[in-house]
């Protein structure tokens, strides 16, 4: 007897899998256990079970039966775009049985971005994998196309930990400037050995 799991809200990357209580394990094909969407599984079970040209599919069918509607959209339907409010308070936001937590991302081209940031991790991960949605206000370095309108760009980041690693080594390039170590700024060290050699 196969069962439908839904795994949003679970800290796996994939919204459902399937159960088999025959032999008490999760539906294996091509090595994976989970997926996103039903045509994702269906070309998995094709490739694994070799069933392109038998016609019916007694078992595919069954599978398929146990399926709520949302496993049937082919593209991940992107949150709400959240609120200056709820970006200032980081309020927790669900939608679609997923769960973010509204902030601003870092300024980007001179503009600011509302964000949605989130969570796989059904337990406390500091340094778990996360998604942002950014609604970012000018077109650079997202895109070019003025009208746009308001569709989200959608990252993945592996770890919040290089974020603040990253910012803590750029705020010391910037504490140094771009000074050589006898003081002078790199245009002043090229004009001074101009003048001095009559060539840079």
């Amino acid at each position: 007897m196969y069962q439908f799991v839904d795994l949003r809200n679970t800290d796996v990357d994939a919204r459902f899998a399937f159960f088999d209580t025959a032999p008490d394990w999760f539906v294996s094909l091509n090595e994976d256990q989970a997926w996103d969407t039903w045509d994702e599984f269906e070309k998995s079970w094709i490739r694994d079970r070799g069933d392109e040209d038998t016609g019916e599919k007694p078992d595919l069918a069954r599978l398929k039966s146990l399926c709520p509607p949302w496993v049937f959209g082919n593209e991940r339907t992107a949150p709400p775009e959240p609120t200056p409010d709820q970006c200032e308070l980081n309020e927790r936001i669900e939608h679609d049985g997923r769960v973010y937590f509204a902030t601003w991302y870092p300024q980007m081209g001179g503009y600011g971005s509302r964000c949605l940031v989130e969570i796989y991790c059904a337990d406390y991960d500091p340094d778990g994998c996360f998604d942002v949605w950014i609604w970012h206000d000018g077109a650079f370095p997202f895109t070019d196309d003025d009208d746009r309108g308001r569709k989200p760009a959608h990252l993945h980041h592996c770890s919040p930990e290089q974020f603040v690693d990253f910012g803590v080594t750029v705020s010391g390039f910037l504490t140094q400037g771009v000074r050589k170590p006898d003081g002078l700024r790199t245009e002043e060290v090229a004009l001074d050995a101009y003048f001095a050699k009559g060539k840079p």
